[in-house]
């Protein structure tokens, strides 16, 4: 009896104790931290494929190992009690598509309404304990073992443009790291949203007639930003290089187009690079 009562003092003792100095150790009787383990730590692991999922309170570690596009939407913030700041998830695709992470309603992780995180690609969130239409989570880090756009296209070919504004055309692929580029529409698209940087180079020989050149970066089917122009007479050609950085929203895309008033002219040379610089 007096055994119990001594190691029931002795634990009593210790909680009392852990409880004063606010810290607790696990195997280790000294803690230097308000929680000191002196040992593994073990948290929930989830494997998720379904294209659509909700993370709960009790998520940790999620894990998408589907065959779509997909979406995860983070919980949403609470005021007053039960407010979890400092909470942290960990989100990892382990497929070829792209996971899109959003907030509840009007938050925002790092002021964006979503971020996506591409094949093969973790990252880590953690709640600011803000509500409403905040930063109600920040990107605490983002792996960066795949991209989510690096692509060159070039055509070397010659062939003539006509009057109006024409898509230009390429018919080489140098690299696209991710399937952005269509040779058969010439067009660039944007699988995440984000900005992107376009660079482009454009040789054309003499034309039917003295005439103006033009040259655009396109977003969605309309002028974005001219890239250049020249008053052309024969037998003078006409070369330009430029670029660009736009915001794309996920499904946008983008073309390179040219053309004159008058007659028409020969492309001798071109090339088309992109890659995407910022979430």
């Amino acid at each position: 009896m007096i055994k119990i009562f001594t190691k029931t003092c002795l634990g009593a003792g210790l909680i009392l104790s852990s409880m004063m100095y606010s810290q607790v150790g696990i195997s280790t009787a000294a803690p230097g931290s308000s929680l000191d383990v002196n040992g593994s730590l073990a948290a929930k692991y989830n494997s998720v494929t379904a294209a659509s999922y909700a993370m709960t309170t009790s998520d940790f570690y999620v894990s998408y190992n589907g065959t779509a596009n997909a979406s995860m939407t983070l919980p949403a913030a609470i005021s007053g009690t039960g407010n979890f700041k400092g909470r942290l998830y960990t989100i990892k695709n382990n497929t070829s598509f792209m996971v899109t992470v959003t907030p509840s309603g009007s938050e925002k992780i790092n002021n964006q309404t979503s971020i996506s995180v591409g094949g093969n690609q973790t990252v880590q969130v953690i709640s600011t304990g803000l509500t409403g239409a905040a930063t109600t989570w920040e990107v605490y880090s983002k792996s960066t073992q795949s991209v989510d756009a690096l692509v060159r296209v070039s055509n070397s070919s010659s062939y003539t443009i006509g009057t109006g504004i024409n898509v230009v055309d390429f018919n080489n692929v140098v690299f696209d790291v991710n399937s952005n580029f269509d040779l058969s529409t010439d067009r660039f698209t944007a699988k995440t949203a984000g900005y992107y940087l376009f660079t482009s180079s454009f040789q054309s020989m003499a034309g039917s007639t003295t005439q103006g050149r033009y040259v655009y970066f396109n977003k969605n089917g309309a002028i974005y930003e001219l890239m250049g122009t020249a008053a052309v007479e024969p037998p003078n050609g006409y070369a330009i290089s430029g670029s660009t950085i736009v915001y794309l929203a996920a499904g946008d895309y983008m073309t390179l187009t040219a053309g004159t008033g008058v007659g028409s002219f020969t492309v001798s040379n071109v090339t088309l690079s992109a890659t995407k610089i910022s979430d």
